[in-house]
């Protein structure tokens, strides 16, 4: 008996939408890719120099008035870290999904090559 390659496993991304491994690591490409892209152009393009790295526990600057100030000045690092930790994480778990789809596959693959012997 010959055996077929198995078809790409789906799994769905936040419950919406179906995706293929290819198809995440092709989006996340191109989001890390668009975004650097934003990034560059929005340092290159305003008057604002890039902020110097403070740690999120000092005290800010008493000269930084608005909320939009205060994020970018002080905590601008501290949140590009959260996203990039974020994301790593959602890797993590779309993987682990992807194997447990996977696995689940070939065990159903076995149990039918099984019953049919």
């Amino acid at each position: 008996m010959e055996t077929q390659p198995m078809k790409p496993v789906k799994v769905r991304y936040f419950g919406v939408l179906p995706l293929t491994r290819k198809a995440y690591w092709r989006i996340l490409f191109w989001v890390c890719v668009a975004t650097t892209i934003l990034v560059i152009l929005v340092l290159t393009l305003t008057s604002r120099p890039v902020p110097p790295f403070h740690w999120p526990w000092e005290t800010p600057s008493p000269t930084l008035k608005s909320t939009a100030d205060l994020l970018y000045y002080h905590y601008g690092y501290t949140l590009v870290a959260a996203c990039i930790i974020a994301q790593i994480i959602d890797a993590a778990v779309m993987m682990k999904k992807f194997a447990a789809k996977e696995q689940e596959r070939r065990d159903n693959v076995l149990l039918k090559d099984g019953l049919d012997d």
